[in-house]
Formats: structure tokens, C-alpha cells, sequence
């Protein structure tokens, strides 16, 4: 069922916290009416196309919902014709499988999500030493990017060979990426996931055109990179030849593959 323009209807996902704000007794479920307190904000984001919907990694897993603005929040001091609404109150009119928001192949992608919440430093060390004996994995992620551009309707100038891309925004295609932000969420997850287990320690920090940045560490960046690629060959198999897939997959499926 789409989005009807006149109607306010689109997708909200019910993430942990929106979950944990409803009345004591109340789960999601069809016809449920959920509102702000005070009518103000934080506001409620009804995404009216499904790729647009943003998730982050505090408020995974959840679910997903077709839902209808009741009563619009403060649109003032956003772009013209923003992807989304802000709602102070909206009815919950039918749950979607939430792999619709990582694209065809998002059901394969859920697991993996999943999967990086109970990482352990173990399996983070696998995954190092898998990916480190793996170096062509960078260039099979790059070419299913190009993959991935040209087959738009309106391809991006950029060159898809700088490293761990996320995303790839356009000013036509609403499309982030082959899964839509689900390498984002990849991304941010794994960094929740090292915090937690591994506090600053899972981190370093650089120098970059004059300002401190952080990244993960050697090994969190090579699990993360390891999830990046699995995502990628399940959402791009179509368009990559049977090395490359296999290249891509090769560090996850050594940890987690069959028998694992």
C-alpha cells in the first residue's frame, strides 16, 4: 500500500525507545493511536518513502509501520518538499516486514544486524585474521558500487573506489545505496557493539586536515568491514561474478558461515 500524499500516510519506524514510551499495557498493533504528550516535540518522522527511513543504531531492532499523520507537527525551517513529516499524534495502520528497508534482499540483511548486537572480542579476532589474508574484498565492494550507480535512472559522477562507502546520496534518486542506509546501521552498530565491549579501547584517535577525528581500531574496522562486504554480496550477487561474491563473503563466512 503507498504513501497517499492528501492522507499523510507513510512509515514510521517504531524504534526502542518509541516503543518504551507507550502506555504501560500497549504494544504496535493495527488501529493503535500513538500522540505526544504535550503536542510538541520530539516529533514523530512518518518517512513517505520507505528508503528515506533512517534508523539508528540505539533504536535497533524495532519495527515497522504504515501509519497515518493524524495531526502534523511544526513543519517550519525544513527544505522544500522534505521526504518525511513531523507528527505529534498518528495510527498505526499496518506492520511491514522490516527487511523492506534494506531493499529485495533486506531479509537476508536483518540477520546480520542481529548478528553484530552479541559480537564478541573472539569473533572480532576472527574476523581480523580472515579479512587480513582477503585484500581483493576492497575492490569487489567498489566495483558493486559502480555496479549499483549504473543501474540508477540518473547514475552519480562519483568514483566508487575510496574505501568503506556507506552511502551515496543523489539529487534525483531517493536510493542510498544497494540496501538504502542499512550500511550506515551496519556501520553504526559496530561501533555501538565495540563500545560496549571494549570502551575507548575499541577506538584511536588522528589527526586529519587539522582536526582530531576517531575511528575504530584495526580490528573493530576489520568486522565492521567483514559485515560491509556480507551485506553487500547478499544484496548485489546479481550484478558480481562468483569470485567476487565469493571474495566479499569470504571473512564473514569463515566466523559465521555454515557449520559455525
Amino acid at each position: 500500500m503507498p504513501y497517499n500524499e492528501r492522507e499523510h500516510i507513510g512509515y514510521w519506524f517504531a524504534g526502542q525507545s518509541a516503543i518504551a514510551a507507550l502506555e504501560t499495557g500497549h504494544s504496535p498493533a493495527s488501529g493503535l493511536r500513538i500522540k505526544n504528550a504535550d503536542e510538541g516535540p520530539p516529533w514523530m518522522v512518518v518517512n513517505k518513502e520507505i528508503q528515506t527511513v533512517i534508523v539508528a543504531s540505539g533504536e535497533w531492532p524495532g519495527s515497522l509501520w504504515l501509519a497515518r499523520v493524524i495531526k502534523l507537527g511544526d513543519m517550519s525551517g525544513l527544505i522544500a518538499n522534505p521526504r518525511y513529516w513531523r507528527a505529534s499524534e498518528i495510527e498505526l495502520l499496518e506492520e511491514v516486514p522490516i527487511g523492506m528497508l534494506f531493499g529485495y534482499q533486506g531479509e537476508r540483511v536483518v540477520p546480520l544486524l542481529n548478528q553484530i548486537m552479541t559480537l564478541t572480542s573472539s569473533e572480532v579476532d576472527e574476523l581480523q585474521a580472515n579479512s587480513m589474508e582477503n585484500s581483493d574484498a576492497e575492490d569487489a565492494y567498489a566495483h558493486a558500487w559502480s555496479c549499483w550507480n549504473e543501474n540508477l535512472m540518473n547514475p552519480r559522477s562519483h568514483i566508487y573506489d575510496d574505501g568503506m562507502i556507506l552511502a551515496s546520496p543523489g539529487n534525483h534518486d531517493k536510493e542510498m545505496s544497494p540496501i538504502n542506509y542499512g550500511f550506515s546501521l551496519i556501520h553504526s552498530l559496530v561501533w555501538q557493539r565495540a563500545r560496549e565491549i571494549e570502551g575507548e579501547e575499541a577506538f584511536i584517535e588522528y589527526i586529519e586536515y587539522g582536526e582530531t577525528e576517531i575511528s575504530l581500531n584495526q580490528r573493530w574496522n576489520s568486522a565492521c568491514a567483514a559485515f560491509l562486504y556480507e551485506a553487500m554480496a547478499l544484496s548485489m550477487s546479481q550484478y558480481l561474478s562468483a569470485d567476487e561474491c565469493s571474495t566479499l563473503t569470504k571473512a564473514w563466512s569463515a566466523v559465521f558461515g555454515q557449520g559455525k
